[in-house]
């Protein structure tokens, strides 16, 4: 909506100081930035039904939580984002199951993969941001959060890799209370048959 105010406010400007060219290449540049493209296409893979099989754990030194859950990713906006929702039955750990949803993206302005995500772990939601991978088989985002128990900011970061057109994974790397980085979860996502 905010660019779509601003794209209104200045076709207004443009149109009273009469400068055509100016306002056709404003135009042109708002058409290029909200045209889906080739970087898009990598989300594709995750299109689809899903059965998730993850494990987590809350430091480098504990032991692995297993869980398993099923999801579902569709285009949206005109296949401009990926919505993925994910929802697991009650656990030993989390006794009320689990539920997330997250939009992935690509910013042709910013040329990064966006990520927004929330779920029943907390009330927050996580902005993230990245890049392909150099071999192309996937991309990788970060971000920063405030840490529930420290408040204080901590690191994520989470790498999607397609392995084949039926298999995804992702790890994810978070900072322990040091600060180090260490594999915190890995999600495996199997094409639901």
């Amino acid at each position: 909506m905010k660019c779509f105010t601003i794209l209104l406010m200045s076709l207004r400007v443009f149109a009273q100081e009469g400068d055509h060219a100016d306002m056709m290449k404003m135009m042109e540049a708002y058409a290029k930035a909200a045209t889906p493209g080739e970087a898009h296409q990598l989300l594709t893979a995750f299109e689809g039904d899903w059965t998730i099989k993850a494990k987590f754990r809350i430091s480098a030194d504990m032991p692995w939580a297993e869980s398993d859950s099923k999801g579902t990713a569709h285009w949206m906006l005109g296949k401009r984002f990926m919505a993925m929702k994910v929802v697991s039955g009650p656990t030993p750990e989390m006794p009320d199951g689990f539920e997330g949803f997250g939009v992935f993206g690509y910013d042709n302005i910013t040329e990064e993969y966006t990520l927004t995500w929330m779920d029943t772990m907390g009330t927050m939601t996580l902005l993230y941001r990245g890049h392909a991978l150099e071999d192309g088989t996937g991309f990788s985002v970060s971000t920063t959060y405030t840490d529930i128990i420290t408040k204080k900011e901590r690191p994520s970061s989470w790498i999607y890799r397609i392995e084949n057109e039926d298999t995804l994974v992702t790890e994810i790397h978070e900072a322990d209370m040091q600060g180090n980085l260490f594999l915190a979860g890995v999600i495996t996502y199997t094409r639901a048959q």
